[in-house]
């Protein structure tokens, strides 16, 4: 399983099912042979933690070195768990949970994350794309949060977040994309939550965090959410709060003077802070964003056990009212489904249902356009309600509710219209010269009709001449395919 805390693109727990041999022959044996293992890695920062003696480093194919807790489980039933910190921690971050489901036999991986700890620090933003980390860190079993999914997915048995939601698959975070999302949180909440991000991406980040940890540690680990929604969120608040060097409560059984001299002394160890911030630069500077469009036909959905976990008081994971900033987000282009002229020659009526965009299990809809005079043939919809919007054109709709029932309407753009499920209906193009265009929405997995002419012409054919009183040979001119959008004359 893995878990997510808030930080950016972190993750905390991963249960891990193909790494039952393959991680256990890393501890003992390189089985890998482009993967080193030191098990006497340097841990002069971390010598006073608990889970010292478990800490290992691995050197990789491309020459980095990531520094690891590692345990194996003491109860064969039991999987590894990953454990993904984020800014501005390292592994120490799981102390506690190392502890405790090691007490529990669980396997145990927690990996100080590039540019943490006692992994290496490049320089390069180019180091830090999750497709790259996501393939250097196969050595040891783990990724990064969600490019783990990505890149990974046969590695897991299940998933769990922290405050973030799950990214999907193409999803992509550079400097405008963040900037919409502030855009959107002032609208909801009256704050910009990831207007931090911004000063992030300055250099003079970097030194005001260096030189100011007493008041990074209080205000990011502060216990009164009011202090980050006034002091980290906002534009430029963090850099006036750091240049003060001012200081946040804090406080509670897991943060401690204890703890923050600990956070200190490994982040000094390890030169500082600038590592952590890459993170934040290399997607405001678009360095995954190649990446991401390559990913955008990789299926978004999660087949196995995942969790989300979100703080009730967080300022910038907000989770009021149902809101959370960082719903996942599914995209489906037009190249994906396509405008390929549909039967009857009339227009296009391409589809987006739970066929071609899997996330959609409770939603479908089309975007019909029908020529000028072209008629959407008589038909009804078996399994949901049809809710219409018209864009452009005008438009006549007749709709037969059963028995002799039945109202036309006369359509303009910006009209709005629902049909009942299972009811009869045709739409004609009344326009001799514009091209009509409408949104039809389902609330069903998938979109499905019935077409009146078809389901007759597939009638023996002295039933219906009978019952509708006409000759066999009318009867016989029926096509047995469906018209969907009909050529005007």
């Amino acid at each position: 399983m893995l878990f997510m805390n808030r930080s950016f693109l972190t993750g905390i727990l991963v249960i891990l099912q193909a790494l039952q041999s393959s991680v256990h022959g890393l501890a003992i044996q390189t089985r890998n042979e482009t993967c080193k293992i030191n098990l006497r890695p340097d841990i002069a920062d971390i010598t006073n933690t608990s889970y010292v003696n478990l800490v290992r480093s691995v050197q990789i194919l491309s020459g980095r070195t990531y520094r690891y807790v590692f345990s194996p489980p003491f109860e064969s039933e039991k999987p590894y768990l990953l454990f993904l910190h984020g800014f501005p921690e390292s592994s120490y971050g799981w102390i506690n949970q190392i502890e405790y489901f090691k007490r529990h036999g669980y396997g145990i991986i927690a990996p100080d994350m590039l540019g943490y700890g006692g992994t290496d620090n490049p320089t390069d933003l180019e180091a830090f794309k999750l497709k790259t980390i996501g393939s250097e860190l196969t050595c040891s079993g783990s990724s990064a949060v969600s490019a783990l999914q990505w890149y990974n997915p046969d590695r897991l048995l299940g998933l769990a977040f922290m405050s973030l939601g799950y990214f999907s698959p193409g999803l992509d975070l550079p400097l405008p994309a963040v900037e919409a999302l502030n855009n959107q949180s002032e609208i909801f909440f009256g704050y910009p939550s990831l207007g931090y991000w911004i000063f992030h991406n300055t250099d003079e980040a970097v030194v005001a965090y260096d030189n100011h940890l007493d008041s990074v540690y209080t205000l990011w680990y502060t216990n009164n959410a009011t202090y980050q929604q006034q002091y980290l969120a906002p534009y430029n608040a963090l850099e006036a709060w750091l240049s003060e060097d001012r200081q946040a409560p804090y406080g509670g059984a897991y943060i401690t003077e204890v703890t923050k001299a600990q956070w200190k002394s490994i982040v000094e160890r390890q030169g500082g802070l600038s590592g952590g911030l890459n993170w934040y630069r290399a997607n405001l500077q678009g360095v995954n964003s190649a990446d991401a469009a390559a990913l955008q036909s990789v299926s978004p959905i999660i087949l196995k056990p995942t969790l989300i976990i979100v703080g009730s008081d967080d300022p910038v994971a907000q989770p009021s009212n149902g809101r959370l900033l960082y719903l996942t987000i599914y995209v489906i282009h037009k190249a994906d489904y396509g405008t390929v002229p549909v039967p009857g020659e009339g227009g296009t009526l391409p589809i987006i249902d739970s066929r071609n965009f899997p996330v959609a299990t409770t939603i479908a809809a089309t975007v019909v356009t029908l020529e000028p005079k072209g008629l959407r043939e008589l038909h009804w919809h078996p399994n949901a309600e049809e809710w219409l919007y018209f864009h452009t054109g005008t438009a006549r709709a007749t709709v037969f509710i059963g028995g002799a029932n039945a109202r036309t309407f006369n359509f303009n753009s910006g009209d709005t219209a629902v049909f009942p499920d299972n009811s009869g209906h045709y739409i004609e193009n009344t326009s001799e010269a514009e091209t009509l265009v409408w949104i039809e929405i389902y609330k069903s997995d998938r979109v499905a009709d019935i077409s009146l002419t078809q389901w007759l012409a597939l009638t023996p054919p002295d039933i219906v001449a009978n019952t509708l009183k006409k000759s066999r040979s009318v009867v016989g001119q029926l096509k047995k395919e469906k018209q969907l959008l009909i050529k005007g004359n």
